[in-house]
């Protein structure tokens, strides 16, 4: 063993290299008849004095411990400790200040770290390009434990600020630390290897032509309710009418004379909100008829015209797009084809959709890189899509793609911004006009493929259970009804006989046929018999055969049909209430399972990007233009809700003295009220930037948000306004 005694920078040397609690301690002579034997390591005996040993040991672990909550203070400690080794003579050639600096520095629970063998100097976090650095690989690069089990390091990695969603999604993370023995450069390898590493796609605008500019959707024009619907969708309608505004109807039939008094319409309307059919309540099959003629007139009116559906047509590709914002819109290519799968809410949406079902076909070829242009406020510089990616992750599957927006894979949110200026400065502002995560969105709507979605969707299965029995039965029902009819009529005629598989579906039925083949009633004469029309068939022999659908053979045709459509409408209401569009099967991946998460990411990489760009300020669209171009339910959430919560927490992370607050930004829509011009704004300060550009945690969030409030919260006009609100 070496003799004599070793400075502090040696002994910190040797226990980094051997990575072995105490080796190299330096022993004078006097001191080894007090040796006691710690083990063998490479080969060699290791020795110490057990209260040397137990000090030493005590200044090297203070960061640790501190970190532990074992003490309070680990640079007091180890200089207490140091300075009682050197006045025993136990350290020496070094003053014991200096050896407290060396070992009290706090290693544990921050991102930065400092380094053990570089006298405590502040160690940079290894950040990409897009400014983001891994808190795993940054807790795991500062921890003491050379060695120890996985589950002991998932531990430290969780106290040290590593959120479970960087332990879960970073690959053969999980796989590492199920194992019983690892060692901390095992850890720090596979994180220095493995780390998320978000990408990032720019599509930037050419100035000189606006993108798609060969796509004009002028042709507009308004349906009737006669042209926008088909027969058997308006009958649904009257029906629901009739069935939910009976009261409403009756009293205009009684005005009008269709019954005679108030009181007889007073018994009809007791009767069937008492759960009576229209005919058990006094009404035959001709006052049905005024029912539905009179339904027919308020669902027109009052429904309908409320908000018709519209047409556009554009002259160049062919395409058309039709609906409404209450029915949703769909698109039509050239050959008439239906080009969207999913429901549309917003014109706006299907232009982007058509646009883009265009540009994939290569209907359209358009200038510029960029999709949605056209979408921001008015005035503004420098439009760019910036898109965030996540190519690799643990479990990733298949590249998750929303063609309809983007054709890049694996877009966990986008950002498109423009410049503008402030009432201080020109082009000093990054203005976000829009923040998005079709990923998350998608996963909202449909549920993600992980076990708490999937035991949702068990969930929701067994709740709807009785329903779609009640809905089969529903159906069964009318089925049979409608063949037992059809069979009797074609009996009566000497047409053919169907079973119920010949019947197949929907509302449309195969017309009624002589045995030579002679259409005897068509397939719209049948449909018109189920609406309350009559019809007049021909026998096989060729007369005639009238039918009065209110009496046939005795039984009120119209009516029973119309419970039957009834009962079928109600449980496909409640199915639909009860389990939705709900599959979860859209994949997981980082920072898209909820609203918060692709928030926090987005404002991270804005702040990175106007700290670069040397802007003054990074300033939010409001949720009045989103709402207004896009018509999304929960896009008044995000955007007064989610979206300042993340702004703040990032913000104050890195400057809590930070503006964070709504001020006038100039060429942006007019609000009104006490918004006008202002904007929800972060200011750049010298101090947030410094901190943005040496490195932000892609996965760990910032300050706690306190639960009093956001920003100071006043009501003005029933929505939340922040007090700090500048005139504009």
């Amino acid at each position: 063993m070496a003799q004599g005694l070793l400075s502090p920078d040696d002994m910190m040397m040797s226990y980094q290299q051997d990575n072995t609690r105490l080796l190299g301690m330096p022993l004078d002579e006097g001191s080894r008849g007090m040796l006691l034997p710690l083990g063998r390591v490479n080969g060699q005996r290791t020795l110490a004095v057990p209260q040397f040993a137990l000090d030493m040991y005590r200044g090297f672990t203070a960061p640790a411990r501190a970190y532990r909550g074992q003490i309070t203070d680990p640079t007091e400690e180890a200089f207490n400790l140091a300075s009682n080794l050197t006045g025993q003579g136990l350290i020496a050639n070094i003053p014991a200040r200096m050896a407290a600096q060396r070992t009290g520095q706090t290693m544990l629970g921050s991102a930065g770290g400092v380094s053990s063998v570089s006298g405590g100097q502040v160690r940079a976090p290894q950040t990409d390009e897009l400014g983001f650095y891994s808190q795993a690989l940054e807790t795991a690069r500062n921890l003491m434990q050379p060695k120890g089990t996985g589950e002991q390091y998932r531990q430290m990695l969780l106290k040290g600020g590593v959120k479970p969603d960087e332990i879960r999604f970073t690959p053969e993370l999980e796989g590492l630390l199920s194992q019983p023995k690892i060692t901390r450069d095992e850890l720090v390898g596979l994180l220095e290897a493995n780390r998320i590493r978000p990408q990032e796609t720019v599509l930037t605008a050419n100035d000189s032509a606006s993108a798609y500019n060969d796509m004009n959707f002028s042709d507009q024009s308004v349906l009737s309710l006669s042209e926008a619907h088909d027969p058997s969708f308006i009958d649904e309608m009257v029906d629901d009418i009739a069935y939910s505004d009976i009261e409403e109807i009756v009293a205009q039939l009684v005005d009008e004379g269709y019954i005679e008094s108030k009181d007889a319409g007073e018994k009809i309307v007791s009767s069937v909100l008492g759960g009576n059919t229209l005919d058990e309540a006094g009404l035959g099959g001709a006052d049905l008829a005024n029912i539905r003629e009179k339904a027919l007139e308020i669902y027109d009116a009052d429904v309908y015209q409320q908000n018709p559906q519209m047409t556009a047509y554009d002259d160049a590709t062919g395409y058309t797009i039709r609906g409404s914002s209450t029915d949703g819109f769909d698109i039509y290519n050239q050959s008439g084809e239906m080009v969207n799968t999913d429901y549309i809410g917003s014109y706006n949406e299907a232009v982007v959709q058509a646009r883009a079902d265009a540009y994939d076909t290569g209907m359209l070829r358009p200038e510029g890189d960029t999709k949605f242009s056209e979408f921001t406020e008015d005035g503004g510089t420098n439009y760019r899509e910036m898109l965030l990616q996540i190519p690799e992750y643990a479990g990733k599957t298949d590249d998750f793609a929303y063609s309809g927006h983007f054709e890049q894979p694996n877009i966990a949110v986008h950002a498109r911004t423009t410049d503008r200026n402030s009432d201080t400065g020109v082009n000093d502002v990054l203005y976000a006009e829009e923040i998005q995560s079709d990923w998350g969105q998608r996963g909202r709507k449909y549920g993600f493929d992980n076990p708490k979605d999937k035991a949702k969707l068990n969930e929701l299965i067994k709740k709807a259970e009785p329903i779609q029995k009640k809905l089969d039965d529903a159906v069964d029902e009318k089925d049979n009804f409608v063949v037992d009819f059809y069979n009797n009529v074609a009996e009566k005629i000497g047409g053919k006989k169907l079973t119920r598989e010949q019947l197949g579906y929907g509302t449309f039925y195969p017309p009624i046929k002589s045995p030579s083949g002679d259409t005897l009633l068509s397939e719209y004469e049948i449909a018109s018999i189920f609406r309350g029309v009559d019809q007049v068939a021909l026998t096989a022999d060729g007369k005639e055969f009238p039918i009065d659908p209110s009496d046939f053979d005795g039984k009120d045709i119209i009516t029973k049909f119309a419970d039957l459509d009834f009962r079928i409408r109600s449980a496909r209401d409640e199915l639909d209430s009860a389990r939705g569009d709900f599959q979860a099967n859209v994949p997981e991946a980082p920072l898209v399972a909820n609203s918060d998460k692709f928030a926090e990411a987005a404002v991270k990489r804005l702040i990175n990007q106007a700290a670069k760009e040397g802007k003054r300020y990074v300033s939010f669209s409001p949720s009045e233009v989103q709402l207004d171009r896009w018509g999304e339910e929960g896009l008044e959430t995000f955007y007064e809700k989610i979206l300042p919560k993340a702004v703040k927490k990032v913000s104050k992370k890195l400057d809590k003295d930070a503006m964070v607050d709504y001020m006038p930004i100039e060429g942006v829509d007019d609000l009104g009220g006490n918004f006008g011009t202002n904007r929800l704004t972060i200011e750049i300060t010298p101090k947030m930037r410094e901190e943005a550009l040496r490195g932000q945690p892609l996965f760990s969030g910032g300050l706690p948000v306190p639960a009093s409030g956001l920003l100071g919260q006043e009501e003005n006009n029933n929505r939340k306004i922040p007090a700090g609100l500048l005139d504009a």
